[in-house]
């Protein structure tokens, strides 16, 4: 994969969420073109999206730390500089389908993930990154606890079947609402007062994925609680 930017625009490298982007992408370009008949495009992009896969592989997870990294650099003299920062949009790789969720590379990144972004003490949720400085409100958490990044989580969560705690991180993303039922970007972790801008459709729209996942999970289950 090519140098581009990463979710949030911050820096510019090999990002492991980008290049999932990318291969889903030109997998959905393949779809399109085998549909209109063109077979031969079809092949083109399905075997750039593979090409993009096996490098997202070979290089973006790491076999040291046994868990996807953010991304990578190059230094003057072509270096690799790994990454390795915990990252709430590692989150998406399955949903972009270069790993199967419980996939044991995808179960270690998650793993990880919760174990490093999850806000111990206060309201719960998941920060962005580490060390993230975006409204920082104190060295002693990781970050503040986003709706997204949290319902990112639930969404891996009922791919593999855990539906207990898909329901707690809906639960927690409803406990975040004002009275108008509005929900805003991100959150203060101790006194759960909103942050940032409120609406954020991000967060509502989100919250609406998450719900109709969990739902058609549910239907192919067939599980008790969707009969109640």
């Amino acid at each position: 994969p090519l140098e581009s930017y990463d979710l949030w625009e911050e820096r510019r490298g090999v990002f492991t969420y980008t290049a999932s982007t990318v291969y889903a992408g030109l997998l959905s370009a393949s779809k399109l073109a085998y549909l209109v008949g063109n077979k031969e495009e079809g092949l083109i992009y399905e075997e750039k999206a593979e090409k993009i896969r096996e490098g997202i592989l070979k290089y973006l997870y790491d076999e040291e730390s046994g868990r996807f990294l953010r991304g990578i650099y190059q230094d003057k003299n072509g270096n690799i500089i790994k990454d390795k920062t915990l990252e709430s949009s590692l989150l998406l790789i399955h949903e972009f389908g270069v790993v199967d969720p419980e996939d044991y590379r995808m179960i270690n990144t998650v793993k990880a993930i919760e174990e490093g972004l999850w806000i111990k003490e206060g309201i719960g949720g998941l920060a962005r990154y580490e060390n993230d400085y975006y409204h920082r409100v104190s060295d002693n958490v990781p970050g503040n606890p986003w709706i997204i990044t949290t319902l990112w989580l639930a969404n891996w969560y009922t791919e593999v079947g855990l539906f207990d705690k898909t329901f707690s991180l809906l639960n927690w993303v409803l406990k975040r609402k004002t009275q108008a039922g509005l929900l805003a970007e991100q959150y203060n972790p101790f006194t759960g007062e909103p942050l940032s801008v409120c609406p954020l459709t991000w967060s509502h729209s989100s919250f609406c994925y998450s719900v109709q996942k969990l739902n058609k999970k549910l239907i192919q289950q067939k599980t008790p609680e969707y009969v109640e």
